[in-house]
């Protein structure tokens, strides 16, 4: 397994608090080590509290909300039932999980998310921007707490007031800039994908473009809608001459076939956005 070092992991709270400036951290272990390591100190208040409603009547549930299929989504997704055991919980007497994957829908994302709330789980965990906003719209009016994962900027995707918590993934991208000038030091363009219906993406793509001039970067952008545009976006970005690309934490490009730098013809670099096995 060859693996990355990923971003900068801060924890928010649902009083429009982001403590990264108390407790942040570099994510040194590979995702499901992560997120064991987090769930374990952010959900025992939470889930001692959703739990106390439902302990005498019936084993309380879970509901998981995917977005999709993607190994950084899986890790999340097991990191937290690791860290649900590790808090001393026992699945079957303790919780039942009702897991649900979106297949990267928003349609699906949000019927997932008003079936959880129809059922009344006792929690929701939200993998990914369209999940935990599908969620946390349908739990709302309910007061189920929600817990999200996988979301670069919870603020923006408003996500940061009302009985919600959970983990930023944002990208530290001066340390990206700064990496691709080290290793590329003649390099002009960087070449990003991104999904344009994605708030993290897009404003991880806004942020790029404001700083990328102080390290002699021009970004060189390209939005999709679907999976199934990435190979031409890409291809778009090679013809146009881009030097390497950067694929943010960005599913749609991520969980993609990894067309671009197949293109043996052009050497062209990726930087990832997190850590990713091979």
């Amino acid at each position: 397994m060859q693996t990355e070092e990923g971003p900068t992991c801060s924890y928010y709270r649902g009083d429009g608090e982001d403590s990264s400036d108390l407790e942040s951290a570099t994510i040194m272990a590979y995702g499901g080590k992560m997120m064991r390591r987090i769930m374990i100190a952010l959900l025992m208040v939470m889930i001692v509290t959703a739990f106390a409603a439902g302990c005498n009547k019936k084993v309380p549930t879970i509901g998981i909300s995917q977005y999709g299929e993607h190994a950084s989504l899986d890790n999340c997704r097991k990191g937290f039932i690791e860290g649900l055991v590790d808090a001393g919980l026992t699945e079957g007497k303790d919780f039942k999980i009702d897991y649900q994957n979106a297949g990267f829908d928003d349609a699906i994302a949000s019927q997932i998310a008003q079936n959880f709330s129809s059922n009344n789980v006792a929690l929701m965990l939200a993998i990914a921007t369209p999940s935990a906003t599908a969620c946390y719209a349908a739990a709302e009016d309910k007061d189920i707490p929600v817990v999200f994962s996988a979301i670069s900027d919870p603020v923006k995707a408003k996500l940061d007031s009302g009985n919600v918590t959970g983990t930023s993934d944002k990208l530290p991208v001066d340390a990206q800039l700064d990496l691709i000038r080290r290793l590329q030091p003649d390099a002009d363009t960087i070449g990003i994908v991104y999904t344009s219906s994605e708030i993290n993406s897009v404003s991880t793509i806004a942020e790029y473009e404001q700083k990328a001039a102080t390290y002699g970067f021009t970004i060189m952008s390209v939005g999709i809608m679907q999976q199934s545009e990435v190979t031409l976006a890409a291809d778009s970005l090679i013809s146009k001459g881009v030097d390497c690309f950067s694929n943010l934490t960005d599913i749609m490009w991520s969980g993609s076939s990894r067309p671009c730098w197949r293109r043996q013809e052009r050497r062209v670099s990726r930087y990832t956005g997190a850590r990713w096995s091979k």
